[in-house]
């Protein structure tokens, strides 16, 4: 079975993930791939111009939306949001999800067969509807980076195609796509600079987890998309409109 095809995005949904008003409460939710990059997007905050009340940060090495027999982040989502109550949230999966799965009526699909695509795309089309109809604003779904291990390039491939389709039928959901941010060429590039022109290594050895800078880099180029969304609000601005309203009062 071939992934189910979605309908392009019209304008009315386009309209609808405009977002209206800054966002500044985050929750940065997913696997252990989510550590480093929740820790460099903590750092960026601090050091950026813009106006973040709170980060919360929560992964679980080993998961993802493949086994929820092992850990349900579906339940576990929806705990962190009624406990925190962002206004975004952020998410990363994938880093576990290569592996053979079983669909919604409990079948057996063999690893990268169209039916554990269907079946996988089920999965994050589940996720997103319930982040979608929570009370959070905005979400950013983070593709991933090119690897240089042959069997992550051809999942992460796949998985981000999935991410891609799902997100453009949530008005709420954002896909980030960073495929050639570690690429040159098209190929893999294992140095890569930063926005300050310092060079270092993306990946670990691994191929799959991104070192510190890495991250950094893709928390920077997060923050880049968020600001040009007109998600955040500059600290400088929000410090004028508060002189501004109390002189009217």
């Amino acid at each position: 079975m071939p992934l189910q095809q979605v309908e392009q995005p019209n304008v009315e949904l386009a309209e609808l993930k405009q977002q209206q008003k800054p966002l500044n409460r985050f929750l940065l939710v997913g696997d252990s791939i989510m550590y480093a990059f929740g820790v460099e997007f903590r750092n960026a905050a601090k050091k950026s111009d813009f106006k973040f009340d709170e980060i919360k940060v929560d992964f679980k090495i080993s998961t993802g939306l493949n086994r929820v027999d092992f850990f349900d982040w579906y339940a576990r989502t929806t705990q962190l949001v009624s406990k925190y109550n962002p206004d975004g949230v952020v998410v990363l999966f994938g880093g576990n999800d290569d592996q053979d799965i079983l669909d919604k009526n409990g079948k057996y699909r063999a690893e990268l067969t169209p039916e554990w695509k269907s079946a996988y795309q089920e999965r994050v089309e589940r996720y997103a509807k319930l982040l979608n109809e929570s009370s959070v604003e905005k979400v950013y779904w983070i593709g991933h980076p090119i690897s240089n291990k042959p069997r992550y390039r051809k999942f992460i491939s796949i998985f981000n195609e999935i991410y891609q389709e799902v997100a453009d039928t949530y008005p709420k959901i954002e896909f980030v796509d960073n495929w050639d941010t570690f690429a040159l060429n098209g190929n893999f590039n294992p140095i890569v600079a930063n926005n300050s022109g310092k060079k270092g290594r993306v990946r670990t050895k691994d191929g799959y987890h991104f070192t510190h800078h890495g991250a950094r880099i893709l928390a920077d180029n997060l923050i880049e998309k968020m600001n040009d969304d007109g998600v955040l609000q500059k600290q400088a601005e929000l410090e004028t409109s508060k002189k501004i309203s109390s002189l009217d009062k």
